[in-house]
């Protein structure tokens, strides 16, 4: 329905912040046998749906890995919480995610210009060959 209205998708499937397994590991039963971990429901509802994206806490590298399993390369991660939240971007890349949103980083720094340039930089590096420019 979305990609019919000129829209995307993107699944929240983990989110970033301190306490995020209290729901995104919870059990669920959605049709798929036995239950299974939020996360993993979700990621699957993002291959179902034929989403844009599926949107993993950077701070969770070991989840993005799972998710990337599950999304079998159909759909890119995204990754916030890269930064001041605590994620690391190098572990993130490293670990399959597609895009890295940092917000607070670039946002707090006192060149701000400075820090986003060198973000980038670092994000590169952790992508590699699988890096997309934005």
């Amino acid at each position: 329905l979305a990609k019919e209205q000129g829209k995307g998708l993107l699944v929240l499937t983990y989110m970033s912040h301190k306490g995020a397994e209290q729901t995104f590991e919870k059990a669920l039963l959605a049709g798929y046998g036995k239950p299974k971990p939020a996360y993993k429901v979700f990621a699957r509802c993002a291959v179902t749906w034929k989403a844009d994206g599926a949107i993993v806490g950077a701070t969770r590298p070991e989840k993005i890995v799972k998710g990337k399993r599950i999304l079998k390369g159909e759909d890119a991660i995204y990754a916030p919480g890269g930064g001041v939240q605590g994620g690391s971007l190098e572990e993130a890349g490293k670990s399959g995610a597609d895009y890295l949103i940092i917000g607070r980083s670039i946002l707090r720094a006192e060149n701000p210009g400075e820090a986003a340039e060198t973000l980038r930089e670092r994000a590169w590096k952790a992508a590699g060959s699988r890096g997309r420019a934005t």
